[in-house]
């Protein structure tokens, strides 16, 4: 794929893939921690409300970061125009 494109988008990809990497092993982790904290059975590691809307936060936010970084690195729109005109 990357053979057919301009020099410079290839340098645009490889810095998006660079920040959607980044966020997207964020959101590992917290998944990977919330799962540990599903298999522990001990009450001691309840999950206080608080904490909860703290995780869906930092999920939510990363997911946006990853968005961002796809819609500068080509708009969908833009890109549907261009997919339209080839068909």
């Amino acid at each position: 794929m990357t053979d057919r494109m301009e020099p410079a988008t290839i340098r645009r990809y490889i810095q998006a893939r660079k920040e959607i990497d980044q966020s997207a092993k964020k959101i590992c982790a917290i998944t990977q921690t919330l799962a540990h904290l599903e298999q522990s059975s001990d009450d001691q590691s309840a999950i206080c409300p608080n904490s909860l809307g703290a995780i869906h936060l930092l999920l939510s936010l990363y997911a946006i970061d990853i968005l961002s970084v796809l819609e500068n690195f080509a708009p969908i729109k833009e890109a549907e125009r261009e997919i339209e005109k080839l068909d």
